[in-house]
């Protein structure tokens, strides 16, 4: 048997779960988890990523040792980063301090490039790629 290490590049964002398909098989990964797959021998496998509202098909080589990575296209900063400037303009906006045009125009701009993976490209929502170990 060959070990396939399926591993997903983010850390936390988003907060659920990747459901992966290799071969007939079904997994399912959460946000920074290693998992160790055996498969019976190397060669072409149909790879199926999904959430709950997108997924995608791949058709890659998988060899001993294979690292299977399994990135969501927007990075962990832009949600840290995005969520915390959101925060402090909704703390703003509730004293007061900026108007309700900036705060809607700020949380505007932080859901398109989500909702543009979301419906407009949602084939490019995952980034699946094979990685050797060096």
């Amino acid at each position: 048997m060959n070990n396939i290490i399926v591993t997903t590049k983010r850390s936390v964002f988003p907060l659920t779960k990747f459901y992966f398909s290799i071969g007939k098989n079904n997994y399912s990964i959460r946000p920074g988890e290693l998992k160790k797959i055996e498969l019976y021998e190397e060669g072409a496998y149909e790879v199926i990523v999904s959430t709950y509202w997108i997924n995608k098909k791949v058709r890659l080589i998988l060899k001993n040792q294979s690292i299977l990575s399994i990135a969501h296209i927007i990075p962990d900063a832009y949600y840290l980063i995005g969520t915390a400037i959101v925060v402090c303009l909704s703390i703003l906006g509730l004293l007061g301090i900026i108007s309700a045009v900036l705060l809607s125009g700020t949380i505007l701009l932080y859901f398109l490039p989500l909702i543009y993976y979301t419906f407009f490209k949602p084939n490019d929502y995952f980034k699946i790629e094979v990685k050797g170990i060096d």
